[in-house]
Order: C-alpha cells, then sequence, then structure tokens
C-alpha cells in the first residue's frame, strides 16, 4: 500500500512538471541518464525476470532452479554472461526467458561500459577545454595587440604622407 501511495505521489508530481525541462536535463546529462537507465531496468530485468524463470521451471520434475535465490543467482551470473552452469533451466520457456536475459545483460552492461568509460576520459576532456580556452585567451590578446599595431602604423603612415605633401608644396612655392 505504501508503493501505491507513493507511486500516486509521484505521478501527481511528474503531472505538474514541466517535461520540455525534464528532457533538456535528461539530455544535458546524458551519461548519467544512460547510467540510471541502465541500473533501473537491470534491476527490473533481474526481478521480472527471476519471478518468470521460477514460474517456467516450477511445472518441471527435473527442475535446476527451485528456489527464489536460485532463480535471482542464475540471473545475475546470466545478465553478467558469467554462466558458471551450477543453475539452468531446463523447460523450453525458461530457455527462451535465459535467451532474453543474456541479451538484455549484453546490452545493459555495454550502457553502464560506455558511461565507466566516459566518466575516466571526462576529465582529460574538461583540461583540453580549458587549454582550449587558454589559447583563445591568448589569440585574442594578439589579435588585439595586431589591431592596435596596426592602427599605429596607419596613423603614422598618414603622418609621413602629410609630412611628404607638405614637403613637396614648400618645395613647389620655392
Amino acid at each position: 500500500m505504501a508503493r501505491l501511495a507513493y507511486a500516486i505521489v509521484v505521478y501527481r508530481r511528474l503531472r505538474r512538471s514541466d517535461y520540455v525541462a525534464m528532457g533538456r536535463v535528461v539530455i544535458a546529462r546524458r551519461a548519467q541518464s544512460t547510467l540510471l537507465f541502465a541500473v533501473l531496468a537491470a534491476l527490473i530485468v533481474l526481478e521480472v525476470s527471476s519471478l518468470l524463470i521460477l514460474g517456467a521451471e516450477s511445472a518441471s520434475p527435473d527442475r535446476n532452479i527451485k528456489t527464489a535465490f536460485d532463480a535471482v543467482w542464475w540471473n545475475i551470473v546470466t545478465m553478467g554472461t558469467v554462466g558458471y552452469g551450477d543453475r539452468f533451466p531446463v523447460t523450453t520457456l525458461g530457455r527462451i526467458i535465459g535467451i532474453v536475459v543474456i541479451i538484455t545483460g549484453v546490452a545493459l552492461f555495454s550502457g553502464i561500459t560506455s558511461f565507466l568509460a566516459q566518466w575516466f576520459l571526462k576529465p582529460r576532456a574538461a583540461d583540453d577545454a580549458a587549454a582550449d580556452q587558454v589559447v583563445a585567451v591568448q589569440v585574442q590578446v594578439l589579435r588585439d595587440e595586431l589591431a592596435q599595431r596596426d592602427r599605429e602604423y596607419r596613423l603614422a603612415l598618414e603622418e609621413l604622407k602629410a609630412q611628404l605633401a607638405a614637403s613637396s608644396r614648400s618645395e613647389a612655392e620655392a
């Protein structure tokens, strides 16, 4: 009942919230969103497939997965693609569930691995961005300095042209 009440409260809050803003946050924090999605999906797959495998295997007299703990253990080992072989489905439905769990496990662990790779590379990317910013500031300083010198040289050239013109007039008059 507490979960139901909590779900209703969350639903009401989500209904009032700004979905566009949530979308922006998810896109801005893609890596974290991917990790959270992968962890949530792994937990859901773990729970649902544990229940399904226990139900599918309970009808068989030769079952190898007998308890809920066996089902959870089998799921964790199968999702991690370890496959110790101590627990395994013997029914066709159980094996189909196993196929789905293996494929889902590979996909989810790929998402988690990509997050970790991004996380390890992030400090380097931040350092590169800081270095790029320093270089951009230095380039701007050099551009400003060159523009200032260009103005000074143009003014000096105009002065020299004026002096040359004045000197040419005074020679022509003399």
